[in-house]
């Protein structure tokens, strides 16, 4: 089958984050991994990168795994849409925020959440999908957080509709989410 015959609606990178001393510069902790623009390109990337089972990287206490040939151990894996980086200082963000749930460390559930929340992405599949710019799981020792980034700033008033709406498509992809999300806005983060 060709590539091509199966296109997604955006092309999307794959991000590690690290965990390093050099918090002051923090796009120089991060780095592109993978892009893809089709199922057949993204299955292979799924396939063949361990970041698709972030458990490999996370540790289950407050001790970090390091990664042989990174600069610190891996804290966040993220899913964005070409172009934009995961970091409050990327444009897409500036008036934005992150829809964001904390689960305690459980390693049998956190792939089945982080892969439900990828595959909603770029299935485009999510309620204002076009103001969503990616997705994150971050590594919090003895918690796991998960975040939906957003081009909105989901606290605003006039935005409430679109955050209700994604919280509720959220809580259908993940019924245990219950009422334990909140919204971080992004904006005057810079």
């Amino acid at each position: 089958m060709e590539e091509k015959k199966l296109p997604l609606e955006r092309e999307w990178q794959i991000w590690e984050m690290w965990n390093t001393k050099d918090q002051e510069h923090f796009t120089s902790n991060m780095e592109s991994i993978g892009a893809f623009d089709s199922l057949y390109s993204f299955w292979q990337h799924w396939y063949y990168l361990p970041h698709a089972d972030p458990p490999r990287f996370f540790a289950e206490t407050n001790l970090e795994k390091q990664v042989e040939g990174r600069p610190g151990p891996i804290e966040s894996i993220g899913v964005f849409e070409r172009g934009v980086q995961p970091a409050w200082e990327d444009k897409a963000h500036k008036s934005g925020s992150d829809m964001n749930f904390r689960r305690k460390y459980n390693k049998e559930e956190i792939k089945r959440i982080w892969d439900s929340l990828v595959f909603a992405l770029i299935g485009e599949t999510l309620p204002c999908n076009y103001e969503i710019t990616g997705c994150r799981i971050v590594d919090k020792g003895k918690n796991t957080k998960y975040e939906v980034w957003l081009r909105f700033d989901g606290k605003e008033t006039e935005n409430q509709e679109k955050a209700n709406k994604l919280v509720k498509r959220i809580q259908e992809i993940i019924p245990d989410l219950g009422d334990d999300y909140n919204f971080n806005s992004h904006s005057g983060k810079t």
